[in-house]
């Protein structure tokens, strides 16, 4: 449950000043995970009391919608910093993914920010919301749930020690 308080202007000559409690029922825009405002933002979160828990499955089917309008590359860009580089600076996974996606890269982490599944903090490091991690993991998960030797990436370290104590790959 997450307290927010939040003042919005109703006209110029109301101010409604209110705290509610919501735990991750936010309506948003087609195509654009939600961004978390920021401090001097005027972007109030309507929500209803009412839902006081979604299933963790239906917020990822919410965000994954903005990650179904990419094209194949942006896709893979995105789940190698989800799965991989979280944390990491910019310019270091810029360099290191520059080798595989050659100098589209760029092209492709602006699509990525413009849809608010990456961000870059104020020192320059790439990070993403819990939730839009959580889904793009989930999504190598579920390319063989069994079998972590199948999947495209590996991030967990039970799984790699498994993967490489087996031979899987």
């Amino acid at each position: 449950m997450i307290n927010i308080h939040c003042r919005c202007h109703l006209s110029k000559k109301i101010l409604l000043s209110f705290k509610i409690k919501i735990s991750l029922q936010v309506s948003w825009p087609i195509n654009n995970p939600p961004r978390l405002p920021k401090p001097s933002s005027n972007l109030c979160f309507w929500a209803s009391t009412r839902y006081e828990r979604i299933p963790q499955r239906d917020i990822q089917n919410i965000l994954k919608v903005s990650f179904d309008a990419l094209d194949q590359e942006e896709k893979n860009v995105f789940l190698d910093i989800t799965c991989c580089f979280k944390g990491y600076a910019l310019a270091d996974v810029e360099d290191i993914l520059r080798a595989r996606y050659g100098h589209d890269l760029k092209y492709h982490i602006e699509v990525l920010i413009d849809k608010s599944l990456i961000n870059i903090s104020l020192d320059g490091k790439v990070t993403t919301h819990p939730l839009i991690e959580s889904m793009g993991k989930e999504i190598v998960r579920m390319e063989s749930p069994a079998d972590p030797g199948s999947r495209s990436r590996l991030w967990f370290s039970e799984d790699i020690f498994e993967v490489m104590e087996n031979n899987t790959v």
